[in-house]
């Protein structure tokens, strides 16, 4: 069910879409940031490292299929 676990909440995004990846990213900032910090997690230095290591994983698949 997603961030709104009700089952009626269901509709309120177009095609009930649920984004696990997202909740997933945030409970590890809130993990390693705490909650008091939050402000800290939702910092461009986060979407960077995520977008560099992305480029690094499609890099190492593309080197395997691509010998």
């Amino acid at each position: 069910m997603g961030f709104f676990q009700k089952q009626q909440s269901l509709f309120l995004l177009e095609g009930g879409r649920c984004r696990p990846l997202s909740l997933a990213t945030f409970a590890m900032e809130v993990g390693m940031f705490g909650k008091d910090n939050i402000n800290l997690a939702h910092q461009p230095f986060i979407n960077i490292l995520l977008y560099g290591l992305t480029g690094v994983l499609l890099f190492r698949i593309l080197l395997v299929c691509f010998r």
